[in-house]
């Protein structure tokens, strides 16, 4: 490869040439640079010309006033005739103005100015249709550029130089000298557009500098925008330095709105060594010698991408303020010790996240970061990661509409009443962070473990399981005995034989169904076969023989005959059951309600099975025969009784169903015995009989005398008294034996009782008659210090 194929990076030139020739290849000083020649009164170039103005009201109106200006058509549309309407481009094919100025237009202001040269409307050539359709165009791309590359390249360029090319006199140049920063805007779709200047600076032409001063050996004069600068005296100076050059002139009242890009002119400024202060010298700086001369040190990365970085890196080192994966991570702390490198990858790969890692990173250690982008876009990205994570404010962008001056002094006032950042990583946040993550990635290990003797990891046996799951596979219930001591190549065999028995499966059938099946044997040798053709013979006779019967009880219950062994035994089901009903006709299985009825019969059978089990659950508390006997009107008898009444008295009512007769058979007995003449027809006199026959039977013998005493006259009532009168005087004798005198039952003690019933007072004692009703108590009983005596 010759050296003039080689790249600038390539060469074994110096490294002072190798930067100057970088520097040249930013360069365009051919025609195609819109700074060198502006396309005039084109049809195809997105840029309007404007005529009949002056430059210095223009600049006054513009600038210095910031006042907005409209735009007029220069001559009117063309009538529709035979066509829907003249091609675009044509209605701006001739630019000869055709409306003339009127009038008021040429009256005269103080300083000599005509009046449509100091108001805010810019007369173009254009027809209003054409006007506004480039108006359109350039209004949208200017937007569309700023927004995706962050810059505006939309000038409206005062002052024009009209040049030679040098390499053929017959092609004529013009070239803009003040380029003005405007933007286009309106408030609706119906409304006007206006043409106002922004923030930015006034630039002059930089490239025409460089052009002149490479190929002319020209000087252009010093350009200094500001409050007294004068675009006449600065064109009249340009003028002045162009003058040695035939046909070269300048153009003040020349204008164009139209796109001018030069930012790689700004960068070819950037990189000349002439700008770079003593003892910091660009060809010094370690980037720039390892980009054109050294080359890069090659140094070790942190650690291998492929291996876990959590044992290297504590959380309280990773100041990351999105999320990170491991590469991203190692890419952000190569940063940080120093190491330079290149990241890449597709969109959606975290490009973003890690550059506003980087930039928070180096925020915190204290550096500085430059963060260029060709696309707007991807720096309004990060610059809102950053913002989300409180560290936007640390950034000052340099782009747009915020690329002067004033904006930037504003948001560096802003930044600096903010105050010093307060605020530190706590470090019992940091061991908490770091206890977690430690937790976490135990897990892990541990779920990656293998385990003996199957050589599985739980990760491998969990995905497997929700791998069946997802399949649709539902959980069973069936055990292997010693599937945890199964090896891997255990596994594998089991596998082949379960492979194996699936294939014989697919191409002989289900066992359940295979002719052989409850075979034994694993080898048939010919002498078997002689040996079991006898059984088998026999066999097969003795199912026919079976079928035979099944086919007499198939018609006997007109049923289908079977077609296999496991229908016979529903069918001797059925037999069975018509064996065991009672007797009935035939004509009760043919009879008409089976076909219509089915629901009333079911409902009857139904009927009587509950009534056969109430009767069963019935019999173990009723006695038998009670079942038929009639309830008519128990239920009235039942309600006279109490609420309270007990279950038992219904048990005893029954007994005495059964003793009453009893009861009276021996009444009346007792009675004749006693010589009554009535039986009593109440319990308590029945009482009384049977108390009587008791005293009698328990009487002393007596003579015939006795009973023949007068005393019976009055009848048996008399003598039941007395008789009741005599067992109460044995029941006292018996109460007080012990305690009073035998003396005692022969003694009058009426009046001592009444004595003592009537002295109660305190005064008793000094009574006689209860002196001696007390006396007399004492002395006929045997202990009379007793309590009461």
């Amino acid at each position: 490869m010759h050296d003039a194929e080689k790249s600038v990076f390539q060469s074994d030139l110096p490294l002072k040439e190798k930067l100057e020739r970088a520097r040249t290849e930013l360069l365009d000083l051919s025609a195609r640079n819109r700074l060198l020649n502006v396309p005039r009164f084109s049809r195809s170039a997105k840029t309007i010309d404007i005529v009949d103005e002056r430059t210095s009201e223009i600049y006054r109106l513009l600038v210095n006033e910031g006042k907005a200006f409209t735009f007029v058509a220069g001559k009117p549309d063309r009538t529709k005739s035979g066509q829907e309407a003249a091609d675009a481009l044509d209605e701006e094919d001739d630019y000869s103005p055709v409306v003339l100025p009127q009038p008021g237009d040429e009256q005269l202001d103080e300083r000599g100015f005509a009046k449509r040269h100091s108001d805010t409307s810019l007369q173009t050539r254009m027809t209003p249709t054409g006007l506004q359709r480039r108006l359109l165009d350039l209004y949208y791309d200017a937007r569309t550029l700023e927004e995706e590359q962050g810059v505006n390249i939309l000038f409206l360029a005062l002052g024009m130089l009209k040049w030679i090319d040098p390499n053929n006199k017959e092609n004529i140049r013009y070239a803009p000298l003040i380029l003005v920063p405007v933007r286009l805007e309106r408030g609706t779709a119906g409304e006007k557009f206006r043409l106002r200047a922004r923030s930015e600076d006034q630039t002059a032409n930089l490239s025409l500098e460089a052009y002149l001063d490479r190929v002319h050996k020209l000087a252009l004069p010093p350009f200094e925008a500001g409050e007294d600068f004068e675009p006449a005296g600065y064109l009249a100076a340009v003028a002045d330095a162009v003058s040695t050059k035939d046909g070269w002139e300048v153009l003040p009242d020349d204008m164009v709105l139209g796109f001018f890009s030069f930012a790689k002119f700004l960068m070819y400024r950037d990189l000349d060594p002439e700008n770079w202060p003593e003892g910091a010298q660009i060809t010094d700086q370690p980037k720039i010698r390892s980009l054109l001369s050294d080359g890069f040190e090659t140094r070790e990365p942190l650690m291998s991408d492929d291996i876990a970085i959590d044992p290297h890196i504590a959380p309280a080192d990773m100041l990351h303020i999105v999320d990170s994966d491991s590469s991203q991570t190692l890419a952000i702390h190569d940063v940080r010790r120093g190491r330079d490198l290149v990241i890449q990858g597709p969109p959606g790969t975290g490009k973003s996240q890690t550059i506003a890692n980087v930039i928070a990173s180096a925020v915190a250690d204290g550096k500085t970061v430059l963060f260029v982008a060709e696309k707007m876009a991807a720096l309004e990205v990060v610059k809102r990661r950053l913002d989300h994570a409180g560290v936007g404010d640390a950034c000052l962008e340099l782009h747009s509409n915020k690329a002067n001056k004033r904006m930037m002094l504003e948001e560096l006032r802003r930044t600096w009443q903010l105050g010093s950042p307060r605020g530190q990583f706590p470090s019992s946040l940091a061991n908490r962070v770091l206890e977690a993550r430690d937790k976490l990635n135990a897990h892990a290990t541990r779920m990656h473990v293998a385990h003996h003797p199957s050589g599985l990891t739980p990760y491998q046996v969990l995905g497997q399981l929700t791998r069946l799951r997802q399949q649709g596979q539902r959980p069973v219930d069936i055990h292997l005995a010693g599937s945890t001591d199964w090896t891997a190549d255990g596994v594998a065999v089991r596998r082949r034989l379960l492979e194996e028995l699936s294939q014989r499966i697919d191409e002989i059938g289900l066992p359940i169904r295979h002719p052989w099946r409850g075979v034994g044997l694993e080898v048939v040798l010919p002498t078997t076969v002689e040996r079991l053709v006898p059984r088998i013979e026999s066999l097969a006779s003795r199912v026919s023989e079976l079928r035979g019967k099944v086919m007499e009880i198939a018609a006997g219950v007109e049923s289908e005959v079977p077609s296999t062994p496991n229908g016979v035994g529903p069918l001797l089901e059925r037999a069975r059951v018509l064996a065991a009903a009672p007797p009935f006709p035939p004509a009760a299985l043919t009879a008409s309600c089976w076909d219509g009825q089915q629901k009333e019969i079911s409902s009857l059978i139904w009927t009587g099975a509950e009534f056969g089990r109430l009767s069963s659950e019935l019999s173990e508390h009723v006695v038998d025969g009670a079942v038929e006997l009639s309830v008519e009107g128990l239920e009235s008898g039942l309600a006279e009784l109490p609420s309270d009444f007990p279950k038992e008295g219904f048990v005893r009512a029954r007994q005495l169903t059964i003793l009453l007769p009893r009861l009276g058979e021996e009444a009346e007995r007792l009675n004749q015995e006693l010589g009554g003449s009535t039986l009593p027809d109440t319990l308590a006199g029945l009482l009384r009989l049977v108390t009587m026959g008791e005293r009698v039977a328990a009487a002393p013998d007596a003579s015939p005398e006795a009973f023949a005493a007068t005393v019976w006259d009055s009848g048996l009532e008399q003598a039941s008294d007395l008789a009741e009168s005599v067992a109460a005087l044995e029941t006292a004798r018996s109460t007080l034996h012990g305690k009073v005198a035998e003396a005692a039952w022969s003694t009058d003690v009426a009046a001592a009782r009444q004595a003592l019933a009537t002295h109660t007072g305190i005064l008793k004692a000094l009574n006689g008659d209860y002196r001696r009703a007390k006396a007399l108590v004492r002395s006929i009983v045997t202990d009379p210090n007793a309590s009461g005596a």
